[in-house]
């Protein structure tokens, strides 16, 4: 599945794998790392009830983190077409709207 060749690739990951997306959700808190140690995890408990297959829990991660390698490629990409004055103004704008941050898959 080529999910990083579609527009909004965050977007086509959370469709291919709504099942998932739907118990990051349930979780406890909004920061759930879904480790082992994690108290009021959905994504630790349906893996522990069979209800979420460890295969696929795995592939939605290995995915996240190529789409998030791709997405810092291309920003990349991008600052190098940027005068500095230009780099310096996207990046104070990143910083306040939080967007500098890449969203984590582990």
């Amino acid at each position: 599945m080529q999910l990083w060749e579609q527009d909004g690739g965050s977007d086509a990951h959370a469709d291919a794998f709504a099942d998932i997306e739907e118990l990051v959700q349930r979780c406890q808190y909004r920061d759930c790392t879904h480790g082992k140690r994690e108290h009021g995890c959905a994504i630790k408990s349906a893996l522990a009830r069979g209800e979420l297959d460890a295969g696929r829990y795995e592939n939605y991660l290995k995915t996240g983190r190529e789409l998030a390698r791709i997405a810092r490629k291309e920003q990349i990409a991008a600052r190098k077409n940027l005068t500095p004055a230009q780099n310096r103004l996207r990046n104070k704008q990143e910083r306040r709207s939080g967007k500098h941050s890449s969203q984590s898959w582990e």
